[in-house]
């Protein structure tokens, strides 16, 4: 039984001894009771099954992101009470509509009259409605307005600086009611002459999940009374009533520009020279070695790079003749000397390390 069905009943009973109730909301009440409400919003889910308040608590708080939290509150069948602690995050949202919630329009408004929940209208909605296909004649604000109210209530007429209207298409915050059929398309007849009709299609922004089949917010195709198992593709409308708003256009800018920014990078990347591992090695080793100031461990890098040298000319030798090698020894001492300084110094090292262990080896066995 539903609450309305319940008060009928209680008031067709009647007892001798029973007083009716009665309260008098007197204007001071009235005045505070304003207070209360320029705080809140009301809105209603437009969906066919009920909407869980905790699933909506968790989607609309990470969707607004408003600066203080905002609380909210269920009063059945989908309708929901919104309680702001800042004016400023009431106001953005209320104009940053329509909200979604699972693809469900959200109609939000500010609580009418005393704010009795079942004499609120959530018939109408806002949207940003691109109308295409406008002859350069009429690209005036003028026309914009007329072509608007064609639509609904035109609330708000996009302009340049200059306060004109040329572009692409127009663009009108209007509202919208959802109890009627989406308008596709708008006919501009030419009085007095026998041309034919202009069609200038209609889109709308941010548009929630609507029937394909009648046109109306609120339910989808398979839900509808006009549903005959028809397809899509033989349906009045169609997903192509979706605008693209300015915010999506950038964001698939940016995406796009970030995208071949990338690409360039890597055909870049794909065209630099690789670089000798063994070189690399060392002159990274090299640079240890002067943060250590060792110098016996720059003496053992030195040995290092002897011994890759004597392995690389042994595989020289067996490979080609010896003037090839002598051809790449020279070659590659000249690389390594840009990288790791003057080689004859490190070979000059290497060799007076080893006569001074070999000196010393000899003076222990003589001493044994």
């Amino acid at each position: 039984m539903d609450s309305e069905e319940l008060i009928k009943r209680c008031r067709a009973i009647k007892l001798s001894d029973e007083e009716e109730g009665r309260v008098t909301f007197r204007r001071k009440m009235k005045a505070q009771g304003e207070k209360i409400v320029a705080g809140y919003l009301i809105g209603k889910v437009i969906y066919t099954r009920g909407v869980s308040i905790e699933g909506l608590k968790a989607v609309m708080q990470r969707v607004w992101k408003t600066s203080r939290e905002v609380k909210i509150e269920s009063l059945g069948e989908n309708i929901f009470m919104f309680k702001f602690e800042s004016e400023m995050d009431k106001r953005s949202i209320l104009v940053g509509g329509p909200w979604h919630f699972d693809r469900a329009l959200i109609v939000l408004k500010e609580p009418a009259g005393i704010g009795d929940v079942k004499k609120q209208d959530f018939s109408h909605a806002s949207f940003w409605v691109q109308i295409h296909d406008v002859p350069i004649m009429c690209m005036h604000k003028e026309m914009a307005n007329e072509l608007g109210a064609v639509i609904g209530k035109v609330e708000e007429i996009e302009t340049d600086a200059a306060g004109e209207c040329f572009g692409e298409f127009f663009r009108l915050r209007i509202s919208v009611d959802i109890t009627k059929p989406l308008k596709k398309i708008i006919e501009l007849e030419q009085e007095g002459d026998d041309e034919d009709d202009i069609p200038m299609r209609v889109m709308y922004q941010r548009l929630p999940g609507f029937c394909f089949c009648c046109g109306r917010i609120g339910h989808q195709y398979r839900e509808c009374t006009h549903y005959k198992s028809q397809s899509k593709d033989n349906m009045a409308y169609g997903p192509w009533l979706k605008a693209t708003s300015i915010a999506e256009r950038l964001k698939q800018n940016r995406r796009r520009d970030r995208w071949e920014s990338e690409a360039s990078k890597g055909h870049t990347s794909s065209l630099m020279p690789m670089k000798d591992p063994r070189r690399h090695s060392t002159e990274n080793e090299r640079c240890r070695v002067g943060e250590m100031g060792n110098a016996e461990e720059e003496n053992r890098i030195h040995q290092d790079a002897g011994m890759d040298s004597s392995e690389g000319e042994m595989g020289e030798i067996q490979k080609g003749s010896q003037k090839q090698l002598m051809q790449g020894l020279a070659g590659r001492n000249e690389l390594e000397d840009s990288c790791t300084g003057n080689k004859n110094l490190a070979v000059n090292d290497t060799v007076h390390w080893d006569e001074t262990m070999e000196a010393k080896s000899n003076a222990e066995r003589e001493n044994f």
